[in-house]
């Protein structure tokens, strides 16, 4: 019974909203490292994107979570350059929107 609870909970947590932000997210937006973890361990999708193309990581660097962006560089292992290059639909990589904010 347990599994079955832990299923559908992950299933929830897994889907994106309509904006296709998913709980990858929010966790990043939110700063919380270690629910990312615990998604990613789930196999949640560290390069999935918004409809307006707002990466995982654009996601953490435009909250100013350097905590999190780490976490998910170091994540991302040998394909973190897909993480970098990426750019939202106005052209921004995440690098450019960290440099807007301050870091807490």
């Amino acid at each position: 019974m347990l599994f079955t609870w832990v299923a559908f909970l992950l299933f929830i947590c897994l889907q994106p909203d309509k904006s296709l932000r998913t709980a990858m997210h929010w966790a990043a937006i939110g700063g919380h490292t270690a629910a990312g973890q615990a998604l990613a361990d789930a196999g949640a999708n560290l390069f999935a994107v918004t409809t307006s193309q707002m990466s995982v990581l654009h996601a953490s660097s435009e909250a100013g979570r350097a905590g999190f962006s780490d976490f998910l560089v170091k994540r991302a292992g040998d394909k973190k350059n897909e993480l970098f290059n990426a750019r939202d639909a106005s052209g921004k990589l995440a690098i450019e929107l960290a440099t807007m904010v301050r870091y807490n």
